[in-house]
């Protein structure tokens, strides 16, 4: 059986999604995110219509949002949780989470939330520069 190579994943033109009422913007570290040690993944949620902040984040699965990324070649993988406990105050109209980068490359990350009872998935493709 002949199997298609691969689409090749390109990095994302915005850093921005809607999905559902909630406008996403993800922000990486100044330059980018880098192979090795733990890089930040900043995640700021607000409404769609209006830009307000979102104060109803709810758990999920025991944390406040969760985030996949995988290797184009998908040899390397990354689960990872926010920084912020879920213990704190409701809302969260932003969430950080922590990822550590074994190799440089094009990588696709998911990153669940929930509001209302409703698991959103937000969808980004973003390079990681190898070590410095």
């Amino acid at each position: 059986i002949d199997v298609p190579a691969a689409a090749a994943l390109v990095p994302d033109a915005t850093s921005e999604r809607i999905v559902g009422n909630v406008r996403v913007r993800l922000t990486l570290p100044e330059g980018g995110l880098t192979a090795n040690g733990h890089q930040s993944l900043a995640f700021r949620f607000t409404d769609a219509r209006s830009g307000a902040p979102i104060r109803d984040l709810q758990a999920y699965l025991g944390a406040w949002g969760h985030t996949v990324m995988i290797s184009a070649d998908m040899e390397h993988f990354v689960h990872a949780h926010p920084v912020e406990p879920v213990a704190g105050p409701a809302g969260r109209p932003q969430l950080t989470f922590s990822a550590s980068l074994k190799e440089a490359g094009m990588y696709r990350l998911w990153t669940q939330i929930m509001r209302n009872g409703q698991v959103e998935t937000i969808v980004f493709t973003v390079p990681v520069k190898p070590a410095r």
